[in-house]
């Protein structure tokens, strides 16, 4: 107004442009509320009566409300009609309005630089709290770039990627901001630029343990082909860790990672790295987890992967999953990785005769009869188990060679009764 009706334009008009930008923001349309259709008469018009004039007691004809430090605090002062009653820039940066946490938040991320390691990882821990405030596209514009940004330094990788996730669970738009941002982020970190061989990374072990923790969340905003061309390579490489932890953390993932991908990438990609592991470890608790994690392989539950065997045996076997491993790779892959094993502890025991149970409902017969039942036999008298242990060896050994038994019985009779009709003839 100073211009328009003083002829008077001093810097001090911008920030009764901005006062109006404001209440444009919140107004519905978005729209001035001095609209004068760039008429300089029509400007004046609005200015001779106070119920045309943006005001506090006309709640700044916001045809929504307004937040009560902008109204309060701030749109008094920069649409104040003389520009000496008006803030300046500065003192509008300095208000009551950006005095609160968002505001505080955006200012240390747009400073994160110049932020020293402790003050870094102390508003890392912190931000999940403030996240669900913020604007929906203030985090996926604004604060997600910042913080896929920082994941340059390792020492704060773990808890960057906590707040990255806890983004992604509270977007409506998920599914694009992990496609085009975050997926791309955790393939080059964790594959692509990780270190080679086996020394062990604690800032990376640390990383992939969110990861991994929040794998569900990462396959449920993936396709098939993105899951497997992105994530599953760092699945693959947890698995292959040298940090125990890490890939036990790993292998129980499976359940969320097997639907997810197709039999070809099952048995060709992700089982041999499973059987590496398992073959190689010199850990109990590992070799247990390989072993449960067959059992999942097959087709199996994570009820039957977890079974102690002392329920008895299920009579209503859950249907193998289509992607499941098939006979072959079951009986000529998994049955020798069994056999190898040297340990007689229980916990080891118990997790291959679960294993072993599977393979046996789906081997062939003969199979059973000369590979799975012997070692079945061998391990029953492992000097370790006790007497409920030695019985849930007897109930499937009795099971499976009563499969046998009826198997060979069965066709025996079919070849008898071929051969008799053949001699009935004239």
């Amino acid at each position: 107004p100073d211009f328009v009706m003083d002829n008077n334009l001093t810097p001090s008009a911008d920030m009764y442009s901005l006062g109006l930008l404001a209440i444009a923001l919140y107004n519905s349309p978005h729209k001035s509320p001095l609209d004068s259709h760039g008429s300089v008469s029509s400007y004046k018009r609005l200015f001779s009566s106070g119920s045309t004039t943006p005001s506090a007691s006309n709640g700044f004809l916001s045809s929504r409300p307004l937040p009560k430090d902008l109204s309060s605090h701030v749109l008094p002062r920069l649409i104040a009609r003389r520009p000496a009653q008006r803030m300046t820039a500065r003192e509008f940066q300095e208000s009551e309005y950006f005095d609160n946490v968002l505001v505080s938040t955006i200012r240390f991320l747009d400073s994160f630089p110049a932020k020293t390691p402790n003050e870094k990882s102390q508003f890392m821990r912190g931000l999940h709290k403030v996240l669900p405030s913020f604007p929906k596209s203030v985090m996926e514009k604004k604060i997600l770039p910042a913080l896929l940004e920082e994941l340059k330094d390792r020492d704060l990788l773990s808890l960057i990627l906590q707040n990255v996730f806890k983004i992604i669970d509270l977007l409506p738009s998920a599914r694009r901001a992990f496609g085009d941002k975050v997926r791309p982020a955790l393939k080059e970190i964790f594959v692509v630029n990780a270190k080679q061989g086996q020394e062990k990374d604690p800032a990376r072990d640390a990383g992939l343990m969110v990861f991994l923790e929040n794998l569900s969340l990462a396959a449920d905003n993936s396709s098939g082909k993105e899951f497997k061309d992105d994530i599953l390579p760092v699945i693959l490489a947890a698995i292959e860790c040298p940090t125990p932890s890490i890939i036990d953390a790993a292998l129980r993932t499976l359940p969320s990672v097997l639907p997810v991908l197709d039999f070809s990438t099952i048995k060709n990609e992700l089982f041999p790295v499973v059987a590496t592991v398992f073959s190689k470890t010199n850990s109990l608790a590992i070799k247990v987890r390989g072993l449960q994690a067959f059992v999942i392989l097959c087709g199996g539950s994570t009820d039957a992967a977890a079974d102690d065997g002392l329920n008895g045996l299920i009579e209503n076997k859950k249907a193998s999953s289509s992607s499941a491993l098939d006979k072959y790779t079951m009986q000529e892959k998994i049955v020798p990785l069994i056999k190898a094993i040297k340990t007689k502890e229980p916990a080891v025991m118990m997790a291959a005769l679960n294993a072993l149970r599977i393979v046996g409902e789906n081997a062939d017969a003969d199979f059973v009869a000369m590979d799975i039942l012997p070692i079945l036999w061998s391990m029953s008298l492992g000097p370790l188990l006790d007497l409920r242990q030695f019985q849930t060896f007897m109930e499937l050994i009795k099971t499976l060679s009563r499969r046998v038994e009826d198997e060979q019985t069965k066709k025996l009779q079919e070849l008898s009764g071929t051969a008799n009709a053949g001699t009935a003839r004239p």
